[in-house]
């Protein structure tokens, strides 16, 4: 996601491209949100959701106890939190990311790489 960010912050649209602007501040604040969440609903973003998993995980790692229950309701917390702004994740790149990419190729401009990015991170991971 990041990397898309950076293509996104790094486009250089003229002042006659309103259209393709208007989208790329419509995906920025999209792909914002995924991260940090929405205060104005108390949706947990993916560093918070993550920070969640790892502190649980530490909590499993440590223990030489049963988990305590508060642990789990952290894990379940966060992971629905990350299963939920993944499948935003998702829905934005076949929507208006792809919309994007569109409107991009036909403005004859390079389009906003993110099946390769996923792919060498996939390959990166599973070193």
């Amino acid at each position: 996601m990041q990397s898309v960010q950076k293509q996104l912050g790094d486009l250089k649209l003229d002042a006659a491209r309103t259209e393709l602007k208007a989208l790329v501040t419509q995906i920025q604040t999209e792909i914002t949100r995924i991260i940090d969440g929405d205060a104005s609903n108390g949706s947990m973003g993916l560093k918070e959701a993550n920070s969640g998993l790892s502190a649980a995980l530490g909590v499993v790692e440590s223990g030489d106890r049963a988990v305590p229950s508060q642990a789990i309701a952290v894990y379940e917390q966060s992971d629905q939190a990350m299963k939920a702004r993944l499948a935003e994740w998702s829905q934005l790149k076949t929507g208006h990311l792809a919309q994007l990419n569109d409107q991009l190729k036909q403005a004859k401009l390079t389009p906003i790489a993110i099946a390769e990015i996923e792919r060498e991170v996939e390959y990166l991971m599973s070193r």
